[in-house]
């Protein structure tokens, strides 16, 4: 069974940490999946307006750090068969 209130809590723990690690690193790396908004708008409206969930990559930052960044390249690299 899930206790589910561990797994957020554990959840908003983590990003509370990844927060301070990268906006605490002197080198800014912007997220690539996002491009540094630290969210994704799902269109449903005609001007582009709807609801929006955080990038699963940044945690809702907007930034990266420099693992994170080779994972996503890597994984890019895979799915576009060059790797």
């Amino acid at each position: 069974m899930v206790n589910y209130a561990k797994a957020a809590w554990e959840y908003k723990n983590h990003v509370r940490r990844y927060t301070a690690r990268v906006e605490s690193m002197p080198v800014k790396l912007t997220c690539q999946n996002c491009g540094g908004e630290g969210r994704r708008v799902e269109p449903v409206t005609d001007d582009g307006q709807g609801p929006w969930e955080e990038c699963g990559w940044c945690a809702g930052t907007g930034l990266m750090d420099p693992w994170r960044r080779g994972l996503w390249l890597r994984l890019r690299k895979a799915e576009r068969g060059q790797g």
